[in-house]
């Protein structure tokens, strides 16, 4: 929905509509972005809720910005870890879990977290080849 072109009036209508309807919302720039997300946030709610004591749920990172905040808002609420992978998979952990229950590629994620010192579009690396002397 493009703002721009609606009245104040119009905006609040909208967005009352939105409340009423229960569905989610975000604002960027001069767009208004409106989805059901009723199903996918129930879903992830009964997957996560399923997890036990150190195991964790991959999901594909191909999720709009308002399935990935309900993912975030879900996993704060339920106290579970979530953070990205380096292969563009969202992760979401029961705590206790292990190194070794994550997959081999977030394992290396954790190792470009602590080691590296620089970054490119976004991605870690190493600068330099003493960064490599602190392993």
């Amino acid at each position: 929905l493009d703002l721009k072109n609606l009245s104040q009036q119009d905006r609040q209508m909208a967005q009352g509509l939105v409340k009423e309807l229960g569905l989610y919302s975000e604002k960027k720039g001069n767009f208004f972005t409106i989805s059901n997300l009723k199903v996918f946030v129930a879903e992830m709610r009964i997957s996560v809720m399923a997890l036990g004591p150190g195991e964790f749920l991959e999901v594909p990172g191909c999720l709009t910005s308002l399935q990935e905040k309900q993912l975030y808002d879900i996993a704060a609420e339920l106290g579970l870890l979530i953070k990205w992978g380096k292969m563009g998979n969202l992760i979401i952990a029961k705590p206790g879990y292990k190194p070794t229950a994550w997959h081999s590629r977030d394992m290396i994620s954790e190792l470009f977290d602590a080691y590296s010192t620089g970054s490119y579009k976004q991605d870690s690396l190493f600068l330099r080849f003493p960064d490599l002397g602190s392993i």
